[in-house]
């Protein structure tokens, strides 16, 4: 039994009262001497059958004490910067909330234990590592279980250390995308992808996570395993319901990374790559390297922004590059005389024509890439992109703007309409208020649709760019030409004697490999490009409600309705098209958020069932950016002195990666 003694204090109110406090003392290991049990509680609010836990200074009173002692805290630091050095550990690891986190848990509850053994037992390194993969795997089963929404999978294979592995990305809306499976030692194959995926669908139907849809790149691979089309993929092949029904969505990032490869493999820009590769070569050489200060990003081909994050490089550090111009060092002048023509022909032709189509496609690519984008905007984003390049390239001072806009534009509404699956995203985008719209005023149904029924008030403002972002631009593609004009002629002044009439100074691949010491090419990681692409033949005539028609089909008698219901619910969805939105619910036209749509919906009998779908297919990203993300997540991890790391421990890292 806990003994007290009264103890009194002053209230707030100047009042005198009586407390209780515990007499329980025990040895301070910190203090060198026996304190008294901190617990203290009014007496007229004492329960003398409660029990209490013992609250001894310890930890704090001891770090208190040093404190006040020395206000700058140098011993703490101390402590911590030796951590830093001699652990190797990042800044951005010491800043992180994380850590703020674990030495406040200790701050705050130091007190309660006796010794520090009591708070951070001793631990092996194996028992320490076996604890923290039982820790995250206990919580990651928590994390699945509570998942109640429909699901997505974002799939894509790659390279992480010398392991070839497929990541199996779980995407729910509204929360953070989850690694749910990484397969080592992946063949890459039809094979591979089919018995893969087959196998983490049924795993996850196991826990009634229900998926949606499917996320690929266009490899034939992929496509023949896991695209809803194909007869020998997943859907075709499987006796079950909830497997039937998934669809396939291609990553709208790698059909524009594909558009852009599209664009420049046109005759008249097929010198902008390899020009490209020329002047990354050229800034990689060590010297360069050292005057600049900086290293401009390498050349990869299948890295989305990658021909951006070359020209932006090369804007940002255009300063230091018209500096090492006109330097009197010998050896950069030399390298400056021996590419003279390729370095003047990227800044005043390259730069100038091409810079605002990459940096409009950077933009592009920014918003497909986010997790929050989904795949029913699509279409809009695309006919905003559309006008907003074309109107923006006619303010912009170049020699053809217009062309170049046109030509690029062209690529892109090609290639989504081979590979981006469009008339899917037709139809995905047609159960959005905004989609729905945007079909009814471009689209010809074959009948009469009232202007006023069309919704004019829409406007897609995502790549509107103000008067002063714009000038910037123009500021940055121009970058004072006849500055680099009069350098250009300083260059050519200053060897007018060298004969170089016959010498070429292109690069070709052979010589490249002896010229340069600096690796400029990596092997990307991300995919295999020795496979061959898949190609859709392109769209003729798009008609939405034929394709609705087959789609619900197909969809509902996987569900095993009959043909009269089929058939009502396809009446539905004509309806929900060609009706005034006045005449199916009023209150629609008052939904901010198109998610609110179809659950208010299927209280209507003569859209219940049709607003099941159309919950499902508001659920689809518009790319497996998050796969690539947990790419990098994994490289960080995985450093060469970790090519040992086991399979459950690097799953157990990407788990706390995963979690928000």
């Amino acid at each position: 039994m806990n003994s007290f003694i009264e103890v009194r204090k002053r209230g707030k109110n100047g009042k005198s009262l009586v407390f209780l406090q515990c007499t329980k003392k025990n040895f301070n290991p910190f203090l060198k001497k026996e304190e008294q049990c901190q617990f203290m509680v009014r007496k007229d609010h004492f329960n003398p059958d409660s029990k209490h836990q013992h609250i001894f200074g310890g930890i704090m009173d001891y770090f208190g004490q040093k404190l006040h002692d020395n206000i700058n805290n140098s011993q703490f630091e101390e402590v911590l910067f030796r951590f830093i050095g001699k652990k190797n550990i990042s800044i951005s690891t010491i800043i992180s909330q994380e850590f703020r986190d674990l030495l406040l848990f200790i701050y705050k509850n130091g007190c309660k234990y006796n010794s520090f053994e009591a708070l951070f037992q001793y631990n092996s390194r194996s028992v320490l590592t076996k604890d923290f993969i039982n820790h995250s795997e206990m919580n990651r089963t928590k994390f699945l279980k509570s998942i109640r929404s429909p699901c997505s999978l974002c799939v894509d294979a790659g390279t992480v250390g010398s392991h070839s592995i497929l990541d199996i990305v779980l995407y729910c809306y509204g929360k953070k995308p989850f690694l749910y499976q990484t397969i080592r030692n992946f063949k890459g194959d039809y094979n591979s992808y089919f018995n893969s995926v087959n196998q983490c669908l049924s795993n996850l139907n196991e826990v009634n996570i229900k998926i949606v849809s499917i996320v690929t790149d266009n490899l034939r691979a992929q496509v023949k395993a896991l695209d809803h089309r194909d007869q020998n993929s997943i859907m075709k092949l499987s006796e079950n319901t909830y497997i039937k029904n998934i669809i396939r969505v291609p990553c709208q990032c790698h059909v524009l990374n594909l558009a852009m490869k599209d664009f420049f493999s046109i005759e008249s820009n097929s010198h902008v790559i390899p020009l490209s590769i020329r002047i990354v070569k050229i800034f990689h050489k060590k010297i360069i390297k050292r005057a600049l200060q900086s290293v401009s990003p390498s050349f990869i081909s299948t890295r989305w922004k990658n021909i951006f994050d070359i020209f932006n490089w090369v804007i940002i550090h255009r300063q230091r590059i018209c500096t090492i111009i006109t330097t009197s060092n010998r050896l950069i002048q030399e390298i400056i005389q021996e590419y003279k023509d390729d370095i003047c022909e990227f800044l005043f032709g390259v730069l100038p024509d091409y810079y605002l189509l990459v940096h409009h496609y950077s933009m592009l690519i920014d918003i497909m890439e986010n997790d929050s984008c989904l795949a029913c905007y699509c279409p809009m984003i695309y006919s905003s992109f559309f006008s907003s390049l074309e109107e923006t390239s006619k303010r912009v001072l170049s020699n053809n703007p217009s062309e170049l806009a046109a030509e690029f534009i062209s690529c892109i509404k090609n290639r989504i309409q081979k590979t981006g699956n469009l008339d899917l995203l037709y139809f995905i985008s047609s159960f959005t208020i905004q989609g729905r719209d945007y079909i009814r005023k471009n689209f010809n149904f074959g009948c009469d649709l009232r202007d006023d029924d069309i919704a004019t008030n829409v406007q897609y403002t995502l790549f509107s760019i103000s008067e002063p972002n714009e000038k910037k631009i123009i500021n940055f593609v121009s970058i004072d030409l006849q500055e680099l004009i009069d350098l250009s002629q300083m260059i050519d002044s200053r060897h007018v004697n060298e004969d170089d009439d016959d010498e070429s100074i292109f690069i070709d691949n052979q010589q490249s490999e002896n010229t340069y010491s600096d690796d400029v090419y990596e092997d990307d990681p991300i995919e295999n490009v020795d496979e061959e692409e898949f190609v859709q033949e392109s769209i003729n005539d798009f008609n939405i409600f034929e394709f609705g028609n087959s789609f619900l089909l197909d969809y509902y008698y996987n569900e095993g309705k009959n043909a009269i219901e089929t058939s009502k619910i396809i009446d539905s969805y004509v309806n929900w098209i060609i009706k005034p939105i006045q005449d199916i619910n009023p209150i629609i036209s008052s939904i901010n958020d198109d998610h609110d749509l179809w659950p208010l919906m299927s209280f209507r009998s003569d859209y219940g069932e049709l607003s099941k779908i159309g919950k499902f297919l508001l659920l689809v990203p518009s790319s497996e950016a998050s796969v690539e993300r947990f790419f990098s997540h994994q490289r960080n991890a995985i450093k060469f002195h970790r090519y040992k790391t086991s399979k459950k421990l690097e799953e157990a890292r990407m788990y706390h990666v995963s979690i928000e």
